[in-house]
């Protein structure tokens, strides 16, 4: 009643301000009396019910019994701290009671106010509909200035405090998680998954609570942020953070898994979280991109481990090629991983493991990034990448003003200064680009090699284009050793190596020291080699 004489005398003081402006406006124009009469009386009503399409709410009731009766769009002003322990939820709002959802459609503006104590258990035998979230489902929606608290706890099949589901276009804008999220599939600290050929759209997003899927490959997606991605257009995450705790199967610190979707974007965001799960990233647990992923002035200071493959970026990207694709580049930019990446096998500082499926499949490309994170694996270890895999018969890498300043040791296998490679492809060809980049981390393993190892494939075509390129590691392969890589025709012209610190290499280079302005020369002389890379 309180709220509706509110909005009453709204509706009065709005509608009689704008009509006097609007008499006054025309009557110094000079224009007819109709104006004054039908049109300014109009345009504060259509002034009105525009400013007034938002409901305002105080109470967690007030909140559940407006959500429960939603079928169009409506935009909610959240005007106080929601307290659910007095309204509790055992299914998120918008569940039928045949089990099917109708989504929240609209604005909701938190207004920096809390939910609190939003509690619900796991789905009992028998319930229709096991998700859960405040929202079953979310549809051309926008959610800013809302935070959940520690008192929330939520547990479903799939699960995410926000909203189990979104579709349509979502915009997320300064929402935080603090309470804790247990789920089977899909499971983000603020939605389970999002399936939709539209735009995401995630500003200022936290995730400081802890989020738990079971500790399997099949289907299980844990993301800070968001569990599941599938589909969309375009993805953009800016400025947004995790510092809490995951743990499952596809774990990653933003986004569990982004499936089959084009344009992706993650710039000024971080990592500091802990990181377990089967295949594990700081930012991305798995990245099934059909396009161009960019990540740009991103880092990762939190430990990362998986029982199977890890990045201090992404766990495992898998890079396919769309048929009329003009840009279908993996790019690292301005990145930095200072935490410790474990695993077992492909294992790296930024990725673990890259695959390309196809012919033609686009660039590798990491400029101005480093690693100063250790790495440790049973085999397949690199202080940038775990394992390239080419796949297809043409592959692209290349690293520019890039830095290892980690140690990479493998238990059992091969480890690599930058990056280890593999191929199941008979006539595979590679064009590997390094310019102005710096391996200075402690290379240990069966197999060692200050930059890479060469692919063992007689019908293996490489292009190299090297310039300025230093070794200041030292290089133990209990096995093989090597300062730069295995290949007899890596041209040597702009590479550089500091002398006996690679104790078993069988490659001479020319010789660098590093002088008191912490600039790389040449030998003894005053001719820069490489720029210092911090």
């Amino acid at each position: 009643a309180i709220n509706g004489q509110i909005n009453m005398f709204h509706f009065i003081v709005s509608f009689f301000s704008l009509s006097f402006l609007c008499n006054t406006y025309f009557k110094e124009k000079k224009e007819t009396m109709k104006w004054n009469i039908f049109i300014c009386p109009l345009i504060a009503l259509v002034f009105f019910v525009t400013l007034c399409n938002a409901t305002d709410i105080y109470t967690a009731q007030q909140f559940v019994e407006l959500c429960s009766s939603l079928t169009t769009a409506k935009d909610i002003n959240l005007k106080a701290d929601l307290d659910f322990s007095t309204k509790p939820l055992s299914i998120p709002l918008g569940v039928k009671p045949d089990g099917s959802c109708v989504p929240f459609q609209g604005i909701l503006n938190g207004n920096r106010h809390v939910i609190k104590n939003l509690v619900m258990k796991s789905a009992q035998s028998g319930d229709k509909y096991t998700g859960r979230g405040l929202f079953c489902d979310m549809k051309n929606a926008t959610i800013e200035n809302l935070t959940f608290d520690r008192s929330c706890n939520i547990e479903g099949n799939e699960a995410g405090l926000l909203t189990v589901t979104a579709t349509g276009t979502l915009v997320l804008r300064n929402v935080i998680n603090r309470g804790f999220v247990t789920g089977d599939t899909f499971v983000g600290g603020l939605v389970g998954w999002f399936f939709s050929s539209e735009t995401l759209t995630l500003d200022n997003c936290k995730n400081e609570g802890t989020i738990k899927t079971p500790p399997s490959e099949e289907k299980r997606y844990g993301g800070g942020l968001i569990g599941l991605v599938v589909n969309t257009d375009r993805s953009t995450i800016t400025n947004c953070k995790n510092t809490g705790t995951l743990n499952g199967g596809f774990i990653g610190g933003l986004i569990g898994c982004y499936w089959s979707c084009r344009n992706v974007t993650i710039e000024n965001s971080i990592n500091s979280g802990l990181i377990n799960g089967i295949v594990s990233g700081g930012l991305i647990g798995r990245s099934d991109v059909l396009d161009l992923l960019d990540i740009i002035h991103c880092k990762n200071s939190g430990m990362i481990n998986s029982s199977i493959t890890g990045g201090g970026l992404i766990g495992h990207v898998k890079h396919h090629k769309l048929f009329n694709s003009t840009s279908n580049d993996l790019r690292i930019n301005y990145s930095h991983n200072t935490g410790t990446v474990k695993g077992i096998n492909d294992v790296g500082g930024f990725i673990g493991s890259v695959i390309n499926t196809q012919a033609n499949s686009g660039l590798l490309n990491v400029i101005n990034s480093n690693n100063t994170g250790n790495v440790v694996c049973n085999s397949s270890c690199g202080g940038i990448i775990g394992n390239k895999r080419v796949h297809d018969r043409f592959d692209e890498i290349r690293f520019e003003s890039t830095a290892n300043f980690g140690t990479v040791t493998a238990k059992n296998g091969k480890a690599c200064g930058f990056v280890c490679q593999s191929t199941d492809e008979f006539l595979p060809r590679i064009e590997f680009m390094l310019y102005n980049s710096l391996s200075s981390g402690k290379v240990s393993g069966v197999e060692a090699y200050g930059i890479f190892n060469r692919i063992r494939n007689i019908y293996m075509n490489y292009y190299y284009d090297v310039s300025n390129v230093g070794v200041f590691a030292e290089i133990n392969g209990l096995k093989k050793a090597y300062t730069f890589t295995d290949d007899q025709y890596l041209p040597l012209s702009g590479t550089y190596a500091m002398r006996l610190l690679c104790k078993n290499c069988t490659k001479e280079v020319q010789n660098i020291t590093k002088k008191s302005d912490g600039q790389y020369y040449i030998g003894n002389s005053n001719t820069l080699a490489i720029r210092t890379l911090n």
